[in-house]
């Protein structure tokens, strides 16, 4: 049986696709499939993936109309032989020793899911990555499930740097929601991945490159404000049909309510009406209605600190003020960003970094 079989969900992303690819095929791992999955691009996607599987037959096409991320991911799963599944976005790429290393590890504990820390990456206008800390915490020997560490769940889904046991998603019936488009729909998955296996093991490595600045990435269109909304409501329909998994619903509404200041930082001003009008309605019944408990407020871990209780009822009672609050986050970022192009400390636990007009003048440790 092959080993891992990699998914790569492709829609007019010429530009990195070949970066992508070439990461791949060169893996340490060399017993895999890769699955193409062409979602109907009208650039030269189709070309690119021809050219490269006349050079390496481990790569399969599948080439169909546009139906969205989650149709495309459904049908790699279903065409699947590997042991394990893994996936990379087809802007991204990853470490040669990724899936080598994740399988080993799967292997060696028979695990049903394996996760390990990404690096943000940049390359406009320069070069830049950092490296996650979520799952510093974890180390490749512990072996645990929701029930033991219940704040796995608002681990950011981050689907990519992991895999997951093939038989597992099958027995289990997780699937990708097939909604139109490709954004977000990693959400409902990652949350039913980590609160149905058995046996999880996540660590510290950081392999995979998760790419920032490409302007087309689904991420980045204000088209995509509310395309979260079947995510949450696929979850809710989820812990109501496995009621013994009812105490992930607080989880759940963390989730939604870091999603919610994430978009609000993210997109235009012009939208801040509409996102906090909704923003403000949904956890306002949320709490007036006793389904946001005080843990809500409590709980928290190494890499989260928690839901600021005074913004939240700020959020519900004044939403004047909670807007413009908002406003002033989104200006102090940005005068950050222009003063970063000056000069920039960056301070992290293995080390720091000063750079003045983007050239390093002084480095310690590990960044």
């Amino acid at each position: 049986m092959t080993k891992v079989s990699i998914l790569v969900p492709i829609y007019n992303v010429e530009t990195y696709l070949k970066e992508c690819l070439d990461s791949i095929i060169n893996q340490t791992l060399q017993d895999i499939e890769i699955i193409c999955l062409n979602d109907g691009s009208t650039d030269n996607c189709l070309n690119i993936l021809q050219e490269y599987q006349k050079k390496d037959n481990r790569i399969k096409i599948v080439n169909k109309e546009n139906s969205g991320y989650g149709a495309s991911m459904n049908i790699g799963i279903q065409i699947a032989k590997g042991e394990y599944i893994g996936i990379v976005e087809p802007d991204d790429y990853c470490d040669i020793n990724m899936f080598h290393d994740l399988y080993e590890i799967a292997k060696k504990n028979a695990a049903d899911l394996v996760k390990s820390n990404w690096i943000s990456l940049w390359t406009k206008p320069k070069y830049r990555i950092l490296k996650s800390d979520e799952l510093d915490k974890y180390s490749p020997d512990f072996i645990f499930n929701v029930k033991t560490e219940p704040n796995i769940m608002i681990v950011h889904p981050s689907i990519w740097s992991a895999i997951y046991r093939r038989e597992f998603l099958l027995k289990e019936n997780i699937r990708f929601l097939e909604t139109p488009g490709a954004s977000f729909q990693d959400v409902s998955f990652a949350f039913k991945t980590k609160a149905l296996a058995k046996k999880m093991v996540m660590f510290s490595n950081s392999y995979y490159y998760y790419r920032q600045d490409n302007i087309n990435s689904s991420i980045n269109s204000s088209k995509n404000i509310f395309k979260s909304e079947k995510e949450y409501e696929e979850i809710l329909r989820f812990l109501d049909e496995h009621n013994e998994l009812k105490n992930l619903k607080i989880y759940h509404y963390i989730n939604m309510y870091r999603d919610y200041i994430y978009n609000l930082v993210k997109f235009p001003e012009e939208f801040y009406d509409l996102i906090i009008d909704k923003f403000s309605s949904e956890f306002k019944d949320l709490y007036y209605s006793g389904k946001i408990s005080n843990d809500f407020f409590e709980i928290r871990d190494a890499f989260f600190k928690g839901i600021n209780k005074e913004q939240f009822f700020l959020l519900i009672n004044n939403k004047e003020e909670f807007k413009q609050k908002i406003k002033d986050k989104v200006k102090r970022k940005q005068l950050r960003e222009k003063i970063k192009k000056f000069i920039s400390l960056r301070i992290r636990k293995t080390g720091f970094r000063l750079s003045i007009c983007g050239k390093e003048i002084m480095k310690s440790g590990k960044l």
